[in-house]
Order: C-alpha cells, then structure tokens, then sequence
C-alpha cells in the first residue's frame, strides 16, 4: 500500500519538477504578452491583468504600456489615473478602432464615477457616432441608455461622501 502512495507522490513530484517553462506571457514575448493581456481584458480578470502587466510593461509598446494601465486603473477605481493615460494613448493615434471603442467606454465610465456626466454623455455620443459598427446591437442599446441616463444627469452635482 505505501508504495502506491510512493509512486503516486513521484508521479506528483515529477511532473511538477519535468520541463516546464511558464505561459508565454510569463515568457516575455511581446506579441504573447500583448495577445495575453487583450484575453485577460476580454475576460474581465483584472488582477492576472496586472500582474502580468506589471511583470512585462517594459517590453511594451508606450500606446500598449498606456491602453493597458488605464484598463487596469479603471478597474481599480483610480479614475484619473485612467483619464489621463487614455488621454495620452489617444494622442498617440497607434489604436484601431476596436481597441478606441473600447477606450471609449472606459472613459464614459470614468466620467460616470467621477461624476462628470456631461464627459460621460460625450463618450456616449462618441461611441455611437463614430464606432457604431464595431458593437453589438446589446451594446449599442446599452450604450444608447447610458447616453440618456448620463444627459438627464448632466448639470447634477456629483455625489459626495460627507
């Protein structure tokens, strides 16, 4: 009996200790890495975002470094952080237009929590002015909500935490 707990703890042990060399992304190629954080964006999976992020941002394109960082900020709740780094991404011009359409949506949810309606109304019309296309007709019926929403509240003051 003890020499099958024995064989089974080698089998365990060995093919923990056998070749293994990491996920690409943990490998540092570039074009894995960049593929690697766009799947875990998709996903929504915000913390293996940033540490891979974190683990490889030097390697990356400054507009890639920058997308990434506010998609991270963002969900983090660190808004201006966020703003500011789709700003500078933006200036860029190195973004498709799925990935802008995607920024756009941070930003009006930026906007949103900071309370800055109007902002936030603004991305809604840039979304469904220029990227109309690239959404789903769920997304862009969301998104025509948000417009609404966000202009019936524009000209509110923001919530404040007394």
């Amino acid at each position: 009996m003890r020499w099958k707990f024995f064989v089974a703890g080698m089998i365990i042990l060995l093919s923990r200790c056998g070749n293994h060399h990491g996920s690409p992304a943990e490998n540092g190629d570039v074009h894995t890495v960049v593929a690697d954080l766009r799947r875990l964006l998709q996903e929504k999976d915000f913390f293996r975002l940033e540490a891979i992020f974190e683990k490889n941002k030097s390697t990356l394109a400054p507009a890639d470094r920058l997308y990434f960082q506010a998609f991270i900020d963002e969900a983090f709740n660190r808004n201006d952080r966020a703003l500011m780094e789709s700003d500078s991404v933006l200036q860029t011009n190195e973004l498709n237009d799925s990935a802008l359409v995607l920024l756009a949506v941070l930003r009006s949810d930026c906007y949103f929590k900071k309370g800055a309606y109007g902002h936030a109304a603004e991305e809604d019309s840039i979304i469904l002015n220029r990227y109309f296309g690239y959404l789903p007709k769920k997304e862009i019926d969301e998104t025509k909500n948000n417009f609404a929403f966000h202009t019936a509240l524009t000209g509110t003051a923001a919530p404040s935490i007394s």
